[in-house]
């Protein structure tokens, strides 16, 4: 089977489950009683919303919440589901409804999502030429619905490694490995769960392993959803997630910002005093200089003065009669 024929074969497949999704009751109202906040990051939230017994959510789901009429002025919201715990489904919305969102109505969308899927995948299919999906085509056998053809062998190269084992473990311990190694090599790695709670599972296990190398795990892991599982591995994964990541880089931003206008502020308060400054720096060195000249001149009296007192003791210390003598003669 080649990469086309596969895809057009998921493409109808899904396509005829998006037609089905109204008539097998997969698109059909929930009503959930009770609704509460999980966490928050950012303009992400998290919500458990108890879901009537048999109620069926399927991962990945986008759906509509409609808030009950004690809700007050609440507006209907749109969210994806993400997880089941028991009789409840959690849900990831980009609007806050509160703490405690009381009775509510999920809507789901099966028949767009399978339909939008399915249109991907016919996209893909008719313009094989710009996709390129690499190594990653050989895993077309495996991937055949007949499982009669698959096989448990793989050729190995440095682009393309698989790993086949029973034991969950191994196969974790062989990724984390993998993943570590291409960290260093400062290779980019998408990991792709059969869902989110195993995705956070494998995902605290990766951070856990660059932490004892040690590399900047927080800069180099980043989970793209809200996490189900609050920390793995001791690994708080809220912390990994990207709206926790891009927050803390705009807080940082901010943060600067408001540092570099705090310091201009400051500057153009100084601008004045300094031009002040450079005028008073003009006088100063005037001044000096003034003072140069007058020290100048003061010395020369000095010296002056140093020699008229020799003069004078020379003068005085001559005898009376020598004194007289030049006196007559004119040389005093």
């Amino acid at each position: 089977m080649k990469l086309a024929e596969l895809l057009q074969y998921y493409s109808r497949h899904l396509a005829d489950e998006g037609r089905t999704a109204s008539t097998s009751g997969t698109d059909a109202p929930i009503a959930s009683p009770n609704g509460r906040q999980v966490s928050a990051v950012g303009t992400l939230f998290l919500y458990l919303f108890d879901l009537p017994a048999g109620a069926t959510l399927l991962e990945d789901l986008p759906v509509s919440i409609v808030p009950g009429e004690t809700a007050g002025d609440l507006d209907p919201t749109e969210g994806v589901v993400i997880g089941r715990e028991g009789d409840a489904a959690l849900i990831q919305t980009y609007e806050s409804l509160g703490h405690n969102v009381g009775p509510s109505t999920i809507v789901p969308d099966a028949a767009g999502f399978f339909q939008t899927a399915s249109q991907r995948l016919a996209d893909m299919a008719g313009h094989a030429d710009r996709f390129t999906l690499g190594p990653a085509e050989r895993l077309i056998p495996w991937l055949h619905p007949d499982e009669s053809t698959r096989t448990h062998t793989a050729p190995e190269s440095a682009a393309f490694t698989t790993f086949w084992s029973d034991d969950l473990t191994a196969r974790r311990n062989k990724l984390v490995t993998l993943a570590v190694t291409l960290a260093r090599n400062n290779k980019r790695l998408l990991v792709i769960s059969p869902d989110h709670r195993r995705s956070d599972e494998i995902t605290g296990l990766i951070a856990r392993a660059l932490k004892h190398v040690p590399l900047p795990y927080k800069s180099l892991v980043t989970r793209y959803e809200m996490p189900v599982e609050k920390i793995v591995a001791g690994i708080t994964l809220g912390e990994l997630g990207f709206e926790a990541q891009m927050h803390q880089f705009y807080a940082k931003s901010r943060a600067d910002k408001a540092t570099l206008r705090r310091k201009y502020e400051r500057f153009r308060e100084l601008t004045p005093l300094l031009a002040y400054k450079a005028e008073k720096q003009r006088d100063l060195n005037e001044v000096r200089l003034l003072e140069w000249r007058l020290v100048t001149q003061t010395t020369d009296l000095q010296n002056k003065i140093k020699e008229n007192i020799e003069t004078l003791a020379t003068y005085e210390s001559l005898p009376l009669m020598k004194r007289l003598a030049m006196q007559a003669l004119g040389k005093n």
